[in-house]
């Protein structure tokens, strides 16, 4: 019982972090829980593609394919990363054995580091983007790369907001202990007989057993999953400038 006080307590605490606290429908019977279905952003009206290396006629067109190149280069290679992280978080058990959680944790750091180092470096590849479309040859090159940089550079922020959610479900997985089946069997009985709380509205006592790690992987991946859909959004219309941006210096 005083598992479940706290268990449900932890849950509550997860709320204010706003990553992976979606609880899973569960049974005490050891079958598989439930799990929405992962939601799958919209894909960009125009894909972001790499910056083509070509040889540079100008001195200004080969800063444009430098920092212009790297900053695409380094957005395309965050998304693979996040794709990767959704797989990860959908098919991981953190619940399995004490090794499997602690497996988890170095896993959830190294994803939060690669990402986030990843899209603040290319960051400032976009600020350097910015810088040398000043001395671009036309105005309309000048806005397209402008319009270029800032869309990216809105994508890669976004990318580190996503890499500190998976930072903070990190951080919640290193603090609180798998559950076993055993244990996640108890909880259900003592929510069968546990009184309704002033903040439950739902006296099943499936939906007042407080989710394992696991499933708390499997709600996290689903909000990440929609959480990008904006990321892709700033692609889509950096994508729309390329042509105009990048074009005038193949020519």
């Amino acid at each position: 019982m005083a598992r479940f006080r706290t268990l449900t307590q932890m849950a509550s605490a997860l709320v204010a972090l706003g990553f992976g606290c979606g609880a899973a429908t569960a049974s005490p019977s050891g079958g598989p829980p439930e799990h929405a279905a992962v939601a799958s952003p919209a894909p960009p009206s125009a894909p972001l593609r790499l910056i083509g290396r070509v040889h540079a006629r100008t001195a200004f067109c080969q800063q444009v394919y430098d920092h212009g190149g790297l900053a695409t280069a380094s957005t395309l290679h965050g998304d693979a990363d996040i794709d990767d992280d959704l797989k990860w978080l959908n098919t991981t058990d953190l619940d399995a054995t004490e090794l499997a959680r602690q497996h988890g944790i170095a896993e959830l750091s190294k994803r939060f580091t690669t990402l986030r180092s990843r899209a603040r470096a290319a960051v400032d590849e976009t600020k350097a983007l910015r810088d040398v479309a000043e001395s671009a040859p036309t105005a309309q090159q000048k806005d397209a790369l402008v319009a270029y940089a800032n869309a990216l550079g809105g994508a890669l922020h976004r990318q580190m907001v996503l890499a500190e959610a998976i930072s903070r479900f990190m951080m919640y997985v290193n603090l609180h202990p798998a559950v076993s089946q055993q244990q996640r069997d108890e909880d259900y009985i003592a929510a069968s007989y546990t009184p309704l709380g002033p903040w439950e509205h739902s006296a099943d006592p499936r939906d007042r057993v407080p989710p394992t790690l696991t499933e708390m992987a499997r709600s996290a991946a689903a909000e990440l999953a929609v959480r990008r859909a904006p990321e892709l959004g700033d692609e889509s219309r950096a994508a729309d400038q390329a042509e105009a941006g990048f074009t005038p210096c193949t020519k």
